[in-house]
């Protein structure tokens, strides 16, 4: 079985555009975890 990585499957810029956007949008914290646990991208935008 090939193991693949959140970032294989997932463009993690387009993701954090994503997020921010929601983020702002309706004025709440957010983030994505890996199935690691890790984060997803790089920066969390918490208001």
């Amino acid at each position: 079985m090939v193991e693949m990585k959140f970032e294989d499957i997932f463009d993690v810029d387009e993701m954090e555009k994503l997020m921010d956007s929601l983020s702002k949008s309706f004025e709440v914290g957010m983030g994505i975890r890996t199935p690691e646990g890790g984060p997803a991208y790089k920066r969390y935008s918490f208001l």
